[in-house]
């Protein structure tokens, strides 16, 4: 994909890109609290009705997190990072 995107480059010109596997948000033991992407997702858990902006409480929602893997001595690993680039000589 990177070889395709270099042909509408200028030389010397660089494409990259960078993209979350957010499927790899793990903790051990495993917390329900942990949801990747719940900002994004809050306004379709109201719309879909499976919570309310009350019980979601965002605000809080990572320290609430930090506190249920402190707790029970886990840890929690972030999504992986995935990146590419090219460079047009």
């Amino acid at each position: 994909m990177l070889r395709k995107l270099t042909r509408v480059l200028r030389p010397g010109g660089i494409v990259a890109f960078q993209q979350f596997d957010i499927s790899g948000a793990r903790s051990f033991p495993a917390s329900p609290a942990i949801m990747p992407g719940m900002d994004r997702l809050l306004p379709l858990l109201v719309k879909l009705e499976i919570a309310t902006e009350a019980q979601v409480v965002i605000d809080t929602l990572r320290d609430r997190i930090q506190q249920e893997i402190l707790a029970a001595d886990g840890i929690a690993i972030s999504p992986s990072l995935i990146s590419g680039w090219a460079r047009l000589n």
